[in-house]
C-alpha cells in the first residue's frame, strides 16, 4: 500500500467503467489507485488481494479511481 499525493498517472490509466465501492476489511479485487471521502487530496495504491484498510481507526467506504493495466510487450 502506497500513499500518493496527486501524482501524475502513468501506468494507472484505466478508469473503471462501473464505479467500484468497497468497505474496509474487504480484499481488493483489482490493483489500482483507491480513495475515500475521508482522505483529502490523497489516494492509496493497493494491490489485488490486499485488504482495504481502515482510516484513522474507522471502517470507511473505498472507491476505485484507476485500475492498474498490465501491458504485455513482445520484445
Amino acid at each position: 500500500m502506497k500513499i500518493m499525493h496527486n501524482l501524475p498517472i502513468q501506468h494507472l490509466d484505466r478508469s473503471p467503467t462501473t464505479p467500484l465501492y468497497l468497505n474496509s476489511g474487504v480484499a481488493a479485487p483489482v490493483s489500482g489507485r483507491w480513495t475515500t471521502a475521508e482522505m483529502v487530496n490523497q489516494t492509496l495504491y493497493i494491490e489485488r488481494g490486499e485488504v482495504l484498510p481502515q482510516f484513522n481507526g474507522k471502517r470507511v467506504n473505498w472507491r476505485l479511481l484507476e485500475e492498474k493495466r498490465l501491458i504485455n510487450r513482445k520484445e
